[in-house]
């Protein structure tokens, strides 16, 4: 099993908040823990890995200031580093799992809720996979973004003038939103009674293409720990072989160009045999 947490931290400057990522580990035992807003620089937070947290390898962005600020940790005894990039907004990295041998592209974001910061956000993360031929692709993070108005309860619900880029992103790539089982809302306010507002503002995307590779996939929102988001956290394990893998379908396929086509064109072909092999 491979277990993935995401977690936008609200800033790591205080000894309380180092504690609460250990807490995080030891509940959680994540082999990639993927960290937003952590508000100090890469040196500081790379530091406090090795020295406190079993997560001792990982990749880092510097906040802006006393904004932003994103990292990727993980356990070097049972996760290798392949490829990696990093830019304002996310961090890549491609790393192979030791025990299962399957290598992830993961993408851990923060995305600011100004529009222009969003705009680059996703330009950029956009461009950098038009340029490159992955597989197996994570986006994790805090997208600061309502994909469903059924996630969000409180206030008002404004749509975001991001969200038809972003939910085209999602189709071209055949991106998941794994929902959680557990849970429905990863943000609050934190306010009582008729003030409160809370959101699923924190994601897990996986690629469609991992779910035909015999893997079972699960999302869950994890208990609040020193911050007004929660962490979520997500299972892949190998599925129980029973045999040949099944037909599956996926309805993002119906949406893609020459979709119908060929199933028309398949669907012509002449079948010889007994009616059940037809």
């Amino acid at each position: 099993m491979m277990n993935c947490v995401s977690w936008n931290c609200r800033g790591l400057g205080n000894s309380t908040k180092s504690e609460a990522v250990n807490d995080l580990i030891r509940m959680a035992s994540p082999n990639v823990l993927m960290l937003q807003e952590t508000k100090i620089d890469e040196e500081s937070l790379l530091s406090i890995s090795s020295k406190s947290w079993k997560l001792n390898v990982g990749k880092a962005v510097s906040s802006r200031g006393t904004a932003g600020g994103i990292a990727t940790l993980w356990n070097g005894s049972d996760i290798i580093l392949e490829n990696s990039l990093k830019s304002q907004h996310w961090i890549f990295t491609q790393l192979c799992h030791i025990p299962s041998k399957k290598v992830y592209c993961l993408f851990n974001l923060y995305v600011l809720v100004n529009l222009k910061e969003k705009r680059e956000c996703w330009n950029s993360l956009a461009a950098f996979l038009d340029a490159n031929s992955f597989s197996n692709l994570i986006i994790a993070g805090d997208l600061n973004l309502i994909l469903n108005a059924k996630e969000k309860v409180g206030g008002v619900y404004g749509r975001d003038s991001m969200l038809n880029w972003v939910d085209n992103f999602i189709l071209k790539w055949e991106m998941i939103d794994f929902k959680p089982k557990r849970g429905k809302f990863t943000w609050s306010n934190n306010r009582l009674g008729a003030a409160n507002i809370s959101a699923r503002l924190d994601h897990f995307l996986v690629q469609s293409s991992l779910l035909a590779d015999k893997k079972f996939i699960s999302s869950s929102i994890l208990p609040n720990i020193t911050s007004d988001h929660k962490p979520i956290l997500l299972q892949i394990e190998n599925e129980e072989d029973l045999g040949p893998i099944p037909f599956r379908f996926s309805p993002l396929w119906k949406d893609r160009d020459g979709f119908m086509s060929t199933v028309i064109l398949a669907w012509a072909i002449p079948v010889v045999g007994s009616p059940n092999y037809v």
